[in-house]
């Protein structure tokens, strides 16, 4: 089989051309990474689809007016991140196939104060958090409407951050750094989980209602004028970060065409999608992403869990038509479980079947939680560490950051193991009782598991109920997918790979666990349905044409929903 057409021969040249183009930064960010695949790869994975693919994508000498851009955004309940695609400029959608382009996705980095994870390393998500300065940094005169209503995204323009103040206003890592350097922190600056201000269920009403107080107390101090302010002024830093690392290392300027596509959970309802729009929109403006006055035909919104279960089709044989299978899909805060059937894979057509769809609050951030509540119970007595500023809380609080990129995410639980792991807390006394050795604690494997198991044992139940329900219908579930940031956790696959193993499908076979690091995943050219009164405002896209997507997926660790990304047709 021939697999050169001229199409594809084109697009090699392109990444060629883009590849000297960067080469300079190459060199740093793929070996970190392993992002670039083998275009000749892509090539035969492409050619078997067996699409007539013709259009010229030859490129001439300036590199830099020939592409576009096409951005996703992963907004997440703890962890955000941002993967990027770049394409030959006017190439048509028909044109574009996702076995080709998907490996050529690449992740957005080197966030400011991240951790060091090792010398060829750096982190693919930030935190979805935002510390403010003590003092107000809004002018009245500037301020904006903020409510996203019913106003045009290009109308009054959100909260700016004063150039003198908006170094006193960290976001992502930088909170982290914030926190280890306020000894006597004002907890009520610091601001998270913000995206569950959308959700309207039940089931995160207490979380709402214990971030109200933080923001009305920031509405006081003119902090924000609406709670969703805060949503635009972390995506402003998200952006600006953003467009930092396209500009430094890809060669973006403001005249390339851009598009974003942001993916949102499934019981968000059409309002909470305009606000967010608007938020959205806002915050790139404010970023500096030219003028981006076509925003609305440049802007798409997708739903996650479709959008992920389309990428796992895309990206992998695993599944076949009219094969059912679980998506779990666990993130930060929330996890939730669908079930889907393949009715065919050419172009994609995927049917969520009737059975009701799952979700609990048993993210991976509760893990943190476990952990601060354990520390805080075992050092609540330890007075004497309380001296020149420093309290428990502010010790604890250091601590669940540093669990958070270490313990949480090497540890495998369900391994019997009699290694210990310890906590390091400056002048922390000698006690063989408490297992306090001088200056560290001792977390023996008995504790870990009271961390973790609570919260393992909510995602297998939730899993379990899913697969009952499957049952009770005469479904036969072939496999569990998992993804999402919690997906990394080797504690969570190996405790659901054991409930698994026990459990049989409705034709008793196998249920065997598909375990897959961060999506983001594929599109189409947008076919849009009304969401609410003005199906123009906010697209939301059908995933019943797949055979034209663009594959948007990315590596990433830590807590993350999946996302999709299309083409933008309103650029040219």
């Amino acid at each position: 089989m021939n697999s050169d057409t001229p199409q594809l021969k084109s697009f090699r040249s392109f990444e060629a051309r883009q590849d000297g183009d960067r080469q300079t930064s190459r060199s740093e960010s793929y070996l970190r990474t392993g992002r670039e695949s083998s275009v000749i790869s892509a090539t035969i994975q492409a050619d078997s689809t067996g699409r007539d693919m013709s259009i010229d994508l030859d490129v001439s000498a300036d590199a830099t007016h020939l592409k576009r851009f096409v951005v996703s955004v992963d907004f997440g309940t703890t962890f955000s991140s941002i993967s990027f695609l770049i394409l030959p400029r006017n190439t048509p959608p028909d044109s574009l196939d996702p076995h080709i382009l998907y490996h050529h996705i690449q992740t957005i980095d080197h966030f400011p104060e991240e951790p060091c994870l090792g010398l060829a390393e750096s982190r693919k998500e930030v935190p979805t958090e935002i510390w403010y300065p003590k003092e107000e940094y809004l002018e009245d005169s500037i301020m904006g409407d903020g409510t996203g209503s019913d106003d045009s995204p290009e109308g009054d323009m959100p909260f700016h951050l004063q150039n003198e103040d908006e170094e006193n206003t960290y976001w992502g890592y930088e909170v982290y750094s914030c926190q280890r350097i306020d000894t006597d922190p004002n907890q009520n600056r610091r601001m998270g989980g913000f995206k569950l201000l959308f959700d309207e269920s039940e089931l995160t009403a207490q979380i709402r209602l214990d971030l109200e107080p933080t923001l009305d107390m920031m509405k006081k101090k003119k902090i924000i004028k609406d709670r969703e302010d805060v949503i635009s002024h972390y995506l402003k830093h998200l952006f600006s970060h953003a467009k930092e690392e396209l500009s430094e290392k890809h060669e973006y300027t403001n005249d390339c065409p851009l598009g974003f596509v942001l993916c949102v959970p499934p019981i968000w309802t059409p309002k909470a999608c305009r606000i967010m729009q608007t938020n959205m929109v806002r915050a790139i403006q404010e970023s500096g992403y030219g003028s981006f006055g076509n925003c609305i035909d440049n802007l798409f919104i997708v739903s996650e869990p479709e959008a992920a279960a389309a990428y796992v089709i895309e990206s992998t044989t695993t599944v076949l038509p009219k094969e059912a299978f679980m998506l779990l899909d666990a993130g930060g805060g929330t996890v939730d479980a669908i079930t889907y059937t393949v009715n065919q894979t050419c172009p994609l057509r995927l049917e969520a079947e009737g059975v009701e769809a799952g979700g609990a609050l048993c993210g991976s951030s509760y893990l943190n939680k476990a952990f601060q509540e354990h520390l805080s119970a075992r050092l609540k007595d330890e007075d004497y560490l309380e001296r020149n500023g420093i309290s428990i809380r502010s010790i604890v609080d250091t601590e669940v950051v540093k669990f958070e990129n270490n313990i949480k995410r090497k540890i495998d639980i369900i391994r019997p193991t009699s290694v210990f792991e310890f906590v390091e807390i400056q002048d922390l006394r000698a006690d063989p009782r408490k297992n306090f050795g001088r200056n560290r604690l001792r977390l023996t494997h008995n504790d870990l598991r009271g961390i973790f198991l609570p919260v393992l044992e909510k995602v297998s139940g939730l899993m379990e109920r899913q697969l009952e329900l499957a049952k009770m219908r005469r479904i036969n579930v072939t496999k569990v997918i998992l993804i999402g940031g919690f997906a990394n956790s080797p504690s969570l696959r190996s405790f659901l790979k054991r409930k698994l193993a026990s459990i049989k499908s409705y034709q008793d076979e196998d249920i065997p666990l598909w375990a897959r690091r961060r999506f983001l995943v594929p599109s189409s050219e947008p076919s849009t349905r009304e969401t609410g009164r003005d199906a123009s405002a906010v697209q939301v896209m059908d995933f019943d044409v797949m055979n034209r997507s663009i594959l948007m997926t990315s590596l990433l660790t830590g807590e993350s929903f999946p996302i999709a990304s299309l083409w933008m047709a309103g650029s040219t």
